[in-house]
């Protein structure tokens, strides 16, 4: 059996039975390595993933404050034509932020 896995490019099973302590012991700190790495990989991709929603959080919520700011000062020079396309964009902004928050 060993020997079909070999041929495959696959580990030799693990049998308890059959390994010496010392053996027991590399294969158990060699588990223990596996796990951690995994568990780092997951980490960082939680990482990654928790930076890039924030930070497409803060793009939009950005947009918001700009498109509010210029809705009023557009409407305080008395050009509504400006102020009615950041209107527009300031419903983009919050449609695009009902998306994200999955609403």
């Amino acid at each position: 059996m060993d020997e079909e896995r070999a041929k495959k490019g696959l580990e030799p099973i693990f049998r308890p039975s059959m390994a010496s302590e010392a053996e027991k012991e590399a294969h158990k700190a060699e588990m223990e390595e596996r796990r951690k790495a995994r568990n780092r990989r997951y980490q960082k991709e939680l990482r990654q993933k928790d930076k890039t929603n924030y930070n497409e959080y803060r793009r939009i919520q950005g947009g918001i404050s700009r498109s509010k700011k210029a809705v009023e000062n557009w409407t305080a020079k008395g050009n509504e034509v400006r102020a009615a396309q950041a209107r527009q964009k300031l419903a983009e902004y919050e449609e695009e932020m009902k998306r994200f928050r999955g609403a």
